[in-house]
């Protein structure tokens, strides 16, 4: 058994590799060790390293793609905010007339400019509020809301619907009845 001191990095590499190939087709760190000729202790170190290394490797892919994510729906954003700016602009639009002679000739040609502030699209901002959703949603910012439960002693409920049962006195007609049912059944 060569140890890993004496191996070159290719070699070590290789090792790691032969092992997760191993690992992932189900094979048990024991028969990984036989089949590889080193230490059961050697396998469980290498999966160690393997497994930090996926974790790292996953974190990183997730990390990017969220990236990606995110600046995708800041472009977006700025685009809905560009369109809205222009939404708010003053609109101008420009008719002309030209007015003929009974020969068809042009004699007069009017034009009438028309000017028009308009108040936005307010498409535009739900798109910048999509953004802004998504972005939280991605970063995890809507964290759940904590609400309290207040678990009331139902002692003194209980107490006080004995008192007011007792002041009307549906406590003694209930008694009544409550004792005759047991007298007949107990004369049964």
């Amino acid at each position: 058994m060569a140890t890993n001191k004496n191996k070159t990095k290719l070699e070590r590499e290789n090792q790691l590799g032969e092992v997760a190939r191993r690992y992932l087709a189900r094979d048990t760190q024991y028969a990984i060790a036989e089949a590889l000729g080193i230490s059961a202790p050697q396998v469980n170190y290498d999966l160690r390293v393997l497994r930090n290394r996926w974790a790292a490797d996953a974190n990183g892919c997730f990390n990017e793609r969220k990236s990606e994510e995110l600046a995708r729906i800041d472009r977006l954003e700025s685009e809905y905010w560009d369109a809205w700016f222009k939404s708010l602009a003053e609109f101008t639009s420009t008719t002309k007339h030209a007015e003929t002679d009974v020969s068809g000739l042009a004699k007069k040609q009017k034009a009438t400019v028309k000017t028009e502030k308009r108040g936005g699209d307010p498409r535009y901002l739900v798109g910048v509020q999509w953004c802004i959703q998504k972005r939280a949603d991605i970063l995890g910012l809507d964290a759940p809301q904590q609400s309290e439960v207040n678990i009331v002693d139902t002692t003194d409920a209980r107490d006080r619907l004995r008192e007011l049962v007792e002041r009307t006195n549906i406590g003694s007609v209930a008694n009544s009845a409550t004792n005759g049912v047991l007298q007949q059944s107990v004369n049964r």
